[in-house]
C-alpha cells in the first residue's frame, strides 16, 4: 500500500486513457481473467488442505472474540473467511498497484527488458530505498508463499503411503522427496518452470473438475 500510494503520488495520478480499451477488448473482462488465473496458481488447492489439517476446531476474532462468544468460528467457517478476506484484500492491493503504475506511464521497453519490473520502477521513481524495501516485500512474500507449499507438498509422499501405493516406511522421508524436487526445478530455466507449472495446474484442475464424476 505504501509504495503504490508513493509511486502514483509521486507522478500526481495520471489517469488519463484508464478505460480505453485494451487490446480491442475490454480491459475490464481482462482484469477479471488475469485475476482469477493468478488466484488458481498462487491459491492452490493443495495448499489450502494442509493449511486446513492444521486449523484449530474453533478459531476466535482476535481482540471480538474476548468480547463475546459470537465471534468464535468453527474450522468451515474459518477457512471460508479465510480465503474469501485474502482474496479481497489481495485483489484491493493489486488493483491499486496496478493503477499506480499505469498513472506513471512508464516504458513499455524498460518494462520487458528489466529483470523484476516493480524494482526496477521503484528504483526509477522513488529512488534507491524504495527499491530495496519492495526487495524486501519480494522476499517476505516468497517466504510466506514457500512455507503452505513446502507443507503441502512434503504431505505427497506420505499421502501415497497411506493408500498404499508406496511403502509405508517412504513417508518418514516425505520432506527429502519435496526438497528433491524443489531442486530438481531450481536447477531448470524460468521458461521450463513456467511450464511445468502452467501444465501441472491445468492438469491438476482438470483431475479436480473430474473427480466428481
Amino acid at each position: 500500500l505504501y509504495e503504490s500510494l508513493a509511486l502514483g503520488g509521486s507522478t500526481g495520478w495520471r489517469l488519463q486513457g484508464l478505460i480505453t480499451p485494451l487490446h480491442g477488448g475490454s480491459w475490464g473482462w481482462a482484469l477479471i481473467i488475469d485475476t482469477g488465473y493468478l488466484y488458481l496458481l498462487f491459491y492452490g488447492f493443495q495448499e489450502i488442505q494442509s493449511l486446513e489439517k492444521y486449523t484449530y476446531e474453533k478459531s476466535g476474532i482476535p481482540g471480538l472474540s474476548a468480547l463475546s462468544s459470537k465471534y468464535v468460528m468453527d474450522k468451515p467457517s474459518t477457512m471460508k473467511a479465510t480465503m474469501i478476506l485474502s482474496v479481497i484484500i489481495a485483489a484491493f492491493i493489486n488493483i491499486l498497484y496496478a493503477v499506480a503504475v499505469f498513472s506513471a506511464h512508464p516504458s513499455l521497453g524498460s518494462i520487458e527488458s528489466s529483470a523484476i519490473p516493480a524494482l526496477y520502477l521503484a528504483e526509477a521513481y522513488l529512488g534507491r530505498t524504495h527499491e530495496l524495501l519492495m526487495a524486501l516485500a519480494f522476499l517476505l512474500a516468497t517466504f510466506t508463499t514457500f512455507v503452505p507449499a513446502f507443507l503441502a507438498a512434503s504431505r505427497h509422499l506420505a499421502s501415497l503411503c497411506e493408500d498404499g501405493y508406496v511403502p509405508k516406511s517412504f513417508s518418514n522421508y516425505s520432506w527429502v522427496f519435496t526438497l528433491g524436487a524443489i531442486l530438481l526445478l531450481a536447477l531448470g530455466n524460468q521458461n521450463f518452470l513456467v511450464n511445468v507449472i502452467n501444465i501441472t495446474a491445468l492438469i491438476s484442475l482438470g483431475v479436480i473438475c473430474l473427480s466428481a464424476t
